[in-house]
């Protein structure tokens, strides 16, 4: 799997090793359906995921809801009609460079910035 964890500011959830302290930036292919909390449909091909994760003792625990900046989000990089690893791969090797930068501007809750910067790099 195409992922990168990068370290952040921590952000406090409720309860001792809960501390959400690393960004998790991965490539994933999404089959595309209907969204109702966004009301949109979602597109078929390949997004690029954020999400902010505590790692620990072999496990990565991360939250579902919350803010943007507690429970990440993701940006539709390339339509794809099925799911290509190659293209996957692309994509990711487009991003990793970013890595340190998304992670600054993940911290300043610049989330523009995130987004110019990984359609920039496609």
């Amino acid at each position: 799997m195409n992922e990168i964890y990068k370290p952040i500011n921590p952000i406090e959830r409720g309860g001792a090793d809960n501390t959400l302290n690393e960004l998790k930036i991965s490539v994933r292919y999404d089959k595309g359906s209907m969204n109702y909390f966004a009301n949109q449909v979602n597109k078929r091909g390949l997004y690029v995921h954020f999400s902010p994760v505590h790692r620990g003792n072999g496990f990565v625990s991360t939250t579902l809801l919350g803010s943007r900046k507690e429970s990440g989000f993701k940006i539709f990089v390339r339509e794809l009609g099925r799911a290509s690893q190659k293209q996957a791969d692309d994509v990711f090797n487009r991003v990793e460079p970013l890595a340190d930068e998304i992670a600054k501007k993940w911290n300043s809750e610049d989330w523009d910035g995130i987004y110019q910067m990984v359609k920039q790099a496609m």
